[in-house]
């Protein structure tokens, strides 16, 4: 049963993927619960070139979504024979409707599915694209931060016509590196794993990040909260990242929410 403050407010899910397979047979359950658990949004995010177009088809036929379209780092060994002609047609989806930013991108040294060369190369060339759509950045970033920020601080943010370039999706660093991607602009994602039992560093990020620079997500069908645990993740588990971060920061759900919410607009421009 949806609490009925729920219904009076307005969340977005930041980052999630509505067009993976987990969903095939019951996303329009998935997004009736997100709706009557007050996530009104939903910013669809790109893997590879198939998930990309998915998502700009989605957001074309449902005014609660909105897509990103981007090459994860992990595909970046496999597109090399068609690296041209994948990002000729990544620019191609990032021109469409609808589409509010270019990712998820960024390098990623812990599962090591491409070699950190060919995700550089793939990283700047999608950096290339939004700056050159002026479009924000939805990064990908682990065991890999201090690479990351320092291609954004020699390549993109000299560049960069926005104050607000981006979000680091599903944080999971330090604060240190959280306070320096605050000073250029970015914003900070925080999903599920807040709402874990052992959040190391995140928690005091949390603390210490202004409400202004969070958003919150729930990269569905990953990382699913408590108490949802184990299960697959959905929109409508976004609640339980706000409940926690008003717990955390000592407010109210609703005042999460409509941060979180103007935070979002601001980064995507819906």
């Amino acid at each position: 049963m949806i609490d009925d403050w729920k219904a009076l407010m307005i969340l977005v899910d930041s980052h999630c993927h509505l067009g993976f397979p987990e969903y095939a047979s019951d996303l329009e359950a998935v997004k009736t619960r997100a709706r009557q658990a007050g996530v009104k949004f939903l910013i669809s995010v790109g893997t590879d070139l198939a998930q990309s177009e998915k998502n700009v088809g989605l957001a074309g036929g449902d005014e609660a979504i909105w897509a990103a379209v981007g090459i994860h780092p992990h595909e970046a060994d496999k597109i090399q024979k068609d690296f041209d002609w994948s990002l000729s047609r990544l620019e191609e989806l990032a021109k469409r409707p609808k589409v509010v930013a270019i990712g998820e991108t960024g390098l990623d040294y812990y599962k090591g599915y491409s070699s950190p060369q060919n995700q550089e190369v793939l990283f700047l060339a999608q950096i290339k694209l939004a700056l050159k759509l002026n479009k924000p950045l939805v990064l990908h970033i682990r065991d890999a931060y201090s690479d990351v920020l320092e291609i954004l601080e020699k390549d993109f943010l000299p560049l960069a016509k926005t104050n607000h370039p981006g979000v680091a999706h599903s944080f999971g660093a330090g604060l240190k590196y959280a306070q320096r991607l605050i000073e250029w602009g970015f914003f900070i994602g925080i999903n599920g794993i807040i709402t874990f039992p052992n959040t190391g560093a995140l928690l005091e990020v949390v603390e210490k990040t202004p409400l202004e620079r969070l958003l919150i997500e729930t990269d569905a069908p990953f990382l699913a909260p408590e108490p949802f645990r184990g299960r697959r993740n959905e929109p409508a588990f976004l609640v339980e990242v706000a409940k926690r971060i008003a717990q955390i920061k000592k407010l109210s759900v609703e005042e999460v929410a409509q941060i979180t919410t103007q935070n979002a607009r601001a980064l995507f421009d819906f």
